[in-house]
């Protein structure tokens, strides 16, 4: 396994998953994370190698933390010939502005303590995301996990939001203040239950949800009961 974790200083790119460029050969890792908590990032970061030949074979994990901010790139793959995906981008309690750029990830998730923003600058080619509440502080119920202005943000993306019980899904906690659209799908996670495929401001047909739909409250996404 490897674990980077970047706290400060300033460093051009990381490759999580190693570099055979001037070496030849090849390199072999197991499960990869990256921690970012502070510092400067001026190229990018690779969650897997820099050529092909850099393999991971289990999972990779892009993590940003803390308050700092960041205008880097964060990529899923390899930097030069891997379209490999099995990565994901996540951000722990973060509080700080990303205006950088990402793409290539399994999912791109918040969760925790998350205030995360993203500037008007950040240029984010992902199709998967995920809001995890489970673990939220009750004190965090009115701030939003995510805070991104970008027109049309979600635009037929797949959400999956996860709460951690039946009383904390019906509290109306705040998501994320973005755009979203009717070609936005959610998939709902309420402690043991699962809903998948839900249409951007459309009421859940049956079950026990019915009548209850993702919709924006004053430019915050929330999961409401139909007046």
């Amino acid at each position: 396994d490897v674990e980077i974790t970047v706290t400060g200083g300033t460093i051009a790119n990381v490759f999580g998953g190693g570099s055979t460029s001037s070496s030849g050969g090849a390199t072999y890792a197991d499960d990869v994370t990256i921690t970012v908590s502070g510092g400067t990032i001026t190229g990018a970061i690779y969650a897997r190698g820099q050529l092909a030949t850099d393999h991971v074979t289990g999972t990779a994990t892009v993590k940003f933390t803390g308050d700092s901010d960041f205008g880097c790139e964060v990529y899923g793959y390899s930097y030069v010939g891997s379209t490999e995906n099995d990565a994901t981008l996540t951000f722990a309690g973060y509080t700080g502005t990303f205006t950088g750029k990402a793409g290539g990830f399994s999912s791109i998730a918040f969760n925790d303590g998350a205030a995360a923003t993203f500037g008007a600058a950040a240029d984010i080619a992902n199709g998967k995301w995920e809001f995890d509440l489970s673990a939220r502080d009750e004190a965090l119920a009115g701030t939003s996990l995510l805070t991104w202005t970008a027109e049309s943000a979600f635009s037929g993306d797949t959400v999956k939001v996860n709460f951690a019980d039946a009383a904390q899904a019906a509290a109306g906690w705040s998501i994320a203040t973005a755009a979203f659209d009717a070609t936005t799908t959610f998939d709902l996670y309420i402690g043991g239950t699962e809903i998948t495929s839900v249409a951007y401001d459309t009421a859940i047909t049956d079950g026990e949800w019915a009548g209850w739909k993702f919709t924006s409250v004053g430019g915050t996404l929330k999961f409401a009961e139909i007046a």
